[in-house]
């Protein structure tokens, strides 16, 4: 039920953001699915166990994460922060996970898909702002 659910709402997500958002959503956009479509690739085709650190799935978020920072650090605006920073938080589980900390396999595994959804439905207010904002309803 959960893989119908997080789909649907990348879905809805996109479709948000293309019908109505700036360059910058639809980029982080992109970024964002590209990394949940390279994960689960990578779960589907090695068939791991995603409670367990994975090497590949940290090399997709490092890139993903890399190309959100540089998208973060060339924005004006502040809602690219979080987005890099709930990406973030997987990376620091893996790390935490990897060097034997109290932290559980489970606690990590729930990290990699947790703050997705934070990221979906963040694009998605984005997007309805940067629309608002060009028909001159609220400030810039």
């Amino acid at each position: 039920m959960w893989f119908y659910l997080f789909w649907t709402l990348n879905i809805i997500m996109l479709a948000v953001v293309f019908a109505i958002g700036d360059r910058e959503e639809k980029a982080a956009a992109i970024v964002v699915t590209a990394a949940y479509i390279g994960t689960a690739i990578f779960y589907r085709v090695d068939g791991a166990d995603w409670l367990q650190p994975q090497v590949k799935v940290l090399l997709i978020d490092l890139v993903a994460f890399a190309i959100l920072l540089c998208l973060t650090l060339k924005s004006k605006r502040h809602w690219p922060l979080f987005i890099t920073a709930w990406h973030f938080i997987p990376i620091i589980a893996f790390f935490a996970t990897r060097a034997g900390g109290a932290i559980t396999s489970y606690a990590a595994g729930l990290t990699q898909g947790l703050w997705s959804y934070l990221q979906i439905a963040l694009l998605i207010v984005v997007a309805i702002r940067s629309k608002m904002r060009r028909q001159n309803k609220i400030p810039n």
